[in-house]
Parts: structure tokens; sequence; C-alpha cells
């Protein structure tokens, strides 16, 4: 039987390389015709949501055993928060990766969460 700790390790894992493996992509190439640049947007709203986003970060390292076993879930999103801001300096097409990177991320944590609270649901009853 598979349990809440070895789903969040399987989950975990999978995310992680999919998440390396995808910033990986523009780090190593330019997209094709020039259709998006690197243009530094850097004001008010990005060092607010860095700060935001670093809080966040450290309130899940801090705060993952009593959690447990939704810190997964919130690493996911948290994830896909990192994966829109690092996006945000981008033009055009590359900002809507980032975009559907967050939208990917936030429906996995959602169903992932809605897993966790069945499978408690049915433990308790």
């Amino acid at each position: 039987m598979i349990t809440n700790r070895k789903t969040n390790w399987i989950i975990a894992f999978f995310v992680s390389i999919t998440f390396f493996s995808a910033l990986y992509v523009p780090l190593s190439e330019t997209s094709a015709g020039g259709q998006s640049r690197v243009e530094f947007q850097w004001s008010f709203l990005p060092i607010v949501a860095l700060a935001f986003l670093i809080i966040l970060s450290a309130l899940l390292t801090i705060k993952r055993k009593q959690w447990y076993p939704y810190s997964i879930p919130f690493a996911i999103i948290l994830g896909g928060l990192y994966y829109q801001f690092f996006y945000y300096f981008y033009c055009r097409l590359d900002r809507l990766k980032g975009t559907i990177g967050l939208a990917i991320a936030l429906i996995t944590g959602i169903i992932l969460t809605m897993y966790y609270l069945g499978s408690n649901y049915v433990k308790r009853n």
C-alpha cells in the first residue's frame, strides 16, 4: 500500500526533475526568430514578490513537519510561483510559459491536497 509519505517522495521527485529540466531549456536556448528576449524590468513589484517567496520558503522549511502531508503540495505551488517569477523577465510568449507552469503547479497541488484530505477522511471513518 502506498502511504502518504511514499506519495510525497514520489511526487516531489518527479516535480523537481520537471522543474529543473524546464528551467534548463530557457537558460540553454533562445527562442526561434527572436520572439522572446530578456528585459530587465526590476521594479517594486518583483522586489515584493521575491521577498514574499523567500518568506514563504523559510516558513515552509521551518513548519514542514507540522504541515505534513500538506507540505509537498505547498512546495509544488511555491515552485510554480518561483517558475512564474523566473519567466517574469522574459517578453511575449515566454511569459506565457511561466503562467502555464504556475497553472500546472496549482492544479497538481490542489489535486494532491484533495487526495490527502480524502485519504485522511477514509482513515478516520
